[in-house]
């Protein structure tokens, strides 16, 4: 969006709600509050949505830059020095202490290794559902 649309826009939207509030100021009785009610809330819910959609814009360019340049970004294992397939950073390391045979030791938390949403390969397994939707039953 260029800044002359970007500033139609907005300028539109408080210009809606500021014709709102001269209605409200100029017309007597219950329409005056009326129209000043339903154009100062109309003007409002446009700059907001303008507001979400600017962020919309934005995570979508970082987005877009990401790929370009191939970065995982601050939480990828190639950012914050995991190790590769051996899954071991030393006896003690971040990912836990491993056994001769690569077993966990005990005490350790266990998580069935075909659960989504489970690392595999430095990735996150992408999950059956998404947000808001419910489980299925199998």
């Amino acid at each position: 969006m260029t800044r002359r649309q970007r500033t139609l826009r907005y300028g539109a939207s408080i210009a809606v709600a500021v014709i709102g509030v001269a209605c409200g100021a100029l017309i007597p009785g219950s329409a005056g509050g009326t129209a000043a009610t339903v154009l100062v809330g109309i003007g409002l819910v446009g700059v907001v949505s303008l507001i979400f959609y600017e962020v919309g814009l934005t995570e979508d360019r970082d987005r877009a830059r990401q790929q370009r340049t191939g970065d995982g970004g601050a939480g990828s294992p190639h950012a914050t020095g995991a190790t590769g397939a051996s899954g071991a950073t030393g006896a003690t390391g971040a990912t836990g202490a491993r056994g001769a045979d690569g077993e966990r030791l005990s005490g350790e938390h266990r998580v069935a290794e075909d659960q989504p949403g489970e690392h595999q390969g430095g990735r996150l397994r992408p999950l059956d559902r998404r947000r808001g939707q419910r489980r299925r039953l199998r």
